[in-house]
C-alpha cells in the first residue's frame, strides 16, 4: 500500500495566491485544503488535522492569521501542527512588526515574506514536514 500524501492547509484571502500555491503543492504530490479566512481555516484544521498549515497574516483583520494560529495551538491534536506564516507586511501603521516566532506572541514555526518564490516555499514546506 502506498503512503498517503501529506495534507497541507492553506489559509489566505487572496484567491489568486491561494490557487497558485494550491496548484504548486498539488503538483508536488501533496493533498491541499484551502480556506479564505481564519475561522474557516480553523474549522478545516479541526476536522482534517493537516500535516502543515500555511497561513496569511492579514485577512479580515490586520492580525487574523496570528489570532487563528493562537487558536490552533490551543486545539487538542493540533498543538504541534507546523504553521508557516506568510506576510507581505513588515510594518503596520508606521511601526515595524517583530515577526520572530514565539510560543506566546507569535506561535508559529516560521515566517516568510510575500511574494515568495516557489522554490523557497517548497524548501520551507519540506523542512517543516521533515
Amino acid at each position: 500500500m502506498a503512503d498517503q500524501p501529506k495534507t497541507i492547509l492553506i489559509v489566505d484571502d487572496d484567491p489568486d495566491l491561494l490557487e497558485s500555491n494550491e496548484l504548486l503543492l498539488q503538483a508536488r504530490g501533496y493533498r491541499v485544503l484551502t480556506a479564505y479566512d481564519g475561522p474557516a481555516g480553523l474549522a478545516i484544521a479541526r476536522e482534517e488535522h493537516p500535516d502543515l498549515i500555511i497561513m496569511d497574516v492579514m485577512m479580515g483583520t490586520d492580525t487574523e492569521g496570528i489570532d487563528t494560529s493562537r487558536q490552533i495551538r490551543r486545539e487538542p491534536g493540533l498543538e504541534e501542527t507546523p504553521i508557516l506564516l506568510m506576510t507581505g507586511i513588515r510594518s503596520l501603521h508606521g511601526r515595524d512588526i517583530d515577526l520572530t516566532p514565539d510560543a506566546e506572541r507569535l506561535p508559529v514555526n516560521d515566517v516568510i515574506e510575500k511574494p515568495v518564490s516557489p522554490s523557497i516555499l517548497m524548501a520551507k514546506v519540506r523542512e517543516l514536514l521533515s
